[in-house]
């Protein structure tokens, strides 16, 4: 596996002109453009190459392929333009600001093939995509306060990123993965779902809306060939399928389309504290711990949402009544789908130093105190456990699953700096 990837930069530092030379407010000013060609090979193990795995067929193990393999599999290219430049006021403010533009061509995909060629999952990973990306990253950095025994420095960056998938494969086919979709005109990964639509509170069923938007109903008690009704009007209707049924949620990705960092660093005689956050908005996450904690098959664990089911008509709930073994309790839809916004306090340390006259009465140079605490809490309305969670590793599609993410730690860790 090898690749070509040129790139090629060109700066202009303009405070340095003459006609910049007096200026008292920007001491520092630098144009940036850029262009090049980048690879990505963060596409999963070795997926260019045919391999098996043993299974269990009744009561032996056998080899079956795994994956068909492809020779031809190339890396992703990427082609960015860039626009940015570097601005620095009254010597303490610095602004950095960049707008890029990308082409991302042989773009790795799942392609279906026909079942009966007897590929796994009826596909084949090979170099078919086109997608387009556009963005805007600015950052600021400030030494606010400049005191003898005062300081206080913050830094601030924020970044917005939106992407369109151009093509797929030659028959300009929608390819899924996970719960998510490769579209032309779409954003990668964009949601491809049932729609939701709530309890019926007259008799506490499950509702969906079909592919034209009719609202249809569960009943787990009913005769197996009645089980499926329309809301309006009680008659007996066809089930829905994510065949038939799923709708493509524009503007509802895994992606976030804001995000960054914020840090704050304060010094005050010989105390020091640092505040690091990290933000994410405007994304979504399939919360797939939550339908496992709201099956009602089993004696293991539940949610206590669940406890909020249907019991009374006329009673206003997003819960369904409850059956045991309910065949659609778990039915992948929007019901699931959740924003996933945070604001993370990622680290706190608070630290202090030691006067020096008086560490210099026992030969030592420097001693600080510290404590700090990773991972101190989370302000997100995310129902799950972490709303950074991806069960589905690396793919281009079916990303933004919580599959029973283990909890980060909160650690806190109390040190010294020593120094002679």
């Amino acid at each position: 596996r090898w690749g070509y990837f040129p790139a090629a930069s060109v700066a202009w530092r303009v405070s340095e002109e003459g006609f910049m030379k007096n200026s008292k407010a920007i001491s520092e000013l630098k144009l940036r453009a850029s262009w090049g060609l980048t690879g990505n090979s963060s596409i999963g193990a070795f997926p260019y190459v045919s391999s098996f795995a043993p299974v269990q067929y009744a009561d032996i193990t056998v080899l079956n392929q795994n994956n068909p393999g492809n020779s031809a599999l190339r890396w992703e290219a990427s082609e960015q333009i860039d626009f940015g430049f570097d601005l620095t006021l009254f010597k303490w403010l610095n602004i950095t600001a960049d707008y890029y533009k990308k082409k991302t061509k042989d773009l790795i995909l799942a392609n279906p093939v026909l079942a009966t060629v007897g590929f796994p999952g009826n596909s084949i990973t090979e170099n078919i995509g086109k997608l387009e990306t556009e963005g805007f990253e600015f950052a600021v950095n400030a030494d606010i306060i400049r005191k003898k025994n005062f300081n206080w420095n913050s830094s601030l960056n924020f970044a917005y990123n939106k992407n369109k998938v151009i093509a797929t494969n030659a028959n300009k086919d929608d390819l899924t993965g996970g719960f998510g979709i490769a579209r032309p005109g779409q954003e990668l990964g964009t949601y491809f779902l049932i729609q939701w639509a709530g309890v019926n509170p007259d008799n506490g069923l499950p509702t969906w809306l079909d592919g034209t938007g009719v609202r249809k109903q569960y009943d787990q008690s009913a005769p197996a060939a009645s089980r499926w009704t329309r809301v309006d009007n009680g008659a007996v209707t066809t089930a829905i399928t994510t065949t038939t049924d799923r709708k493509v949620l524009s503007g509802k990705t895994p992606y976030p389309k804001y995000y960054g960092g914020w840090s704050n660093s304060v010094r005050f005689m010989n105390f020091d504290l640092s505040v690091d956050l990290q933000y994410a908005f405007d994304y979504y996450l399939y919360n797939s711990t939550r339908v496992g904690l709201m099956t009602y098959t089993t004696q293991r664990n539940k949610s206590v949402e669940i406890l909020d089911a249907w019991t009374t008509k006329g009673q206003q709930t997003n819960v369904p009544k409850l059956f045991w073994n309910d065949a659609q309790q778990a039915q992948a839809s929007t019901r699931w789908l959740e924003r996933g916004d945070f604001v993370r306090v990622r680290n706190v340390t608070f630290g202090f130093n030691l006067p020096k006259d008086l560490l210099s009465k026992v030969k030592i140079s420097k001693l600080r105190l510290y404590a700090q605490v990773q991972n101190l809490y989370t302000f997100t309305d995310y129902t799950g456990i972490d709303p950074e969670a991806n069960a589905n590793g690396n793919t281009n599609i079916g990303l933004g699953v919580d599959n029973n993410r283990p909890y980060l730690p909160r650690t806190v860790i109390f040190g010294l700096n020593l120094g002679f």
